[in-house]
């Protein structure tokens, strides 16, 4: 999570596990797609469930179908969000997402990012750029935005990858 990391990767999280105290445990089922590096192109999913009864419960087939579609596009967001964690108030927040193109033809392609009041749930700044990324490559796009004031629970940046007018990604982080 964050923009502009100089990955080679990305990495997602499929499910999420808690404790019955409501603790986080982990991430049980994850995908990682690489972008560049040794493993260019390289597309893996993992999952370390062994209870064979999980995998046949309709909402994980329906995970399974879509991590296998999510792993047959070759479009998708390395990284996105703000370039640090915590700004103090008077800093102009960096801003910005890299999205690879893996597929061996150029793609258009929409970015659209909000950043949105965790204390209201507004919306107090959003951009759009269009970009053509060019076969076989990850493009950036990036901008800033400075905030007319403190925001003392911060934000939640919200970064959608469109094509032909669909979401088919999306990152998000507080």
């Amino acid at each position: 999570v964050g923009f502009n990391r100089n990955r080679e990767w990305r990495w997602f999280p499929l499910v999420e596990s808690y404790k019955q105290d409501g603790k986080w445990c982990g991430n049980p089922a994850v995908m990682i797609i690489n972008s560049d590096g040794k493993y260019k192109n390289g597309k893996w999913a993992s999952f370390a469930i062994n209870d064979m009864d999980w995998y046949n419960l309709p909402e994980i087939r329906n995970l399974l179908t879509d991590t296998a579609s999510n792993m047959k596009r070759d479009v998708y967001l390395v990284d996105a969000g703000s370039n640090c964690f915590t700004y103090f108030a008077d800093q102009t927040i960096n801003l910005g997402a890299c999205i690879a193109n893996l597929d061996s033809h150029p793609v258009e392609v929409s970015v659209i990012q909000k950043l949105t009041d965790i204390s209201t749930g507004r919306i107090v700044s959003e951009k759009a750029w269009d970009i053509n990324i060019p076969n076989n490559s990850v493009s950036s796009v990036d901008g800033e935005w400075k905030p007319d004031r403190l925001y003392k629970k911060g934000f939640t940046v919200n970064t959608d990858l469109i094509i032909d007018g669909k979401i088919v990604d999306n990152i998000s982080h507080d």
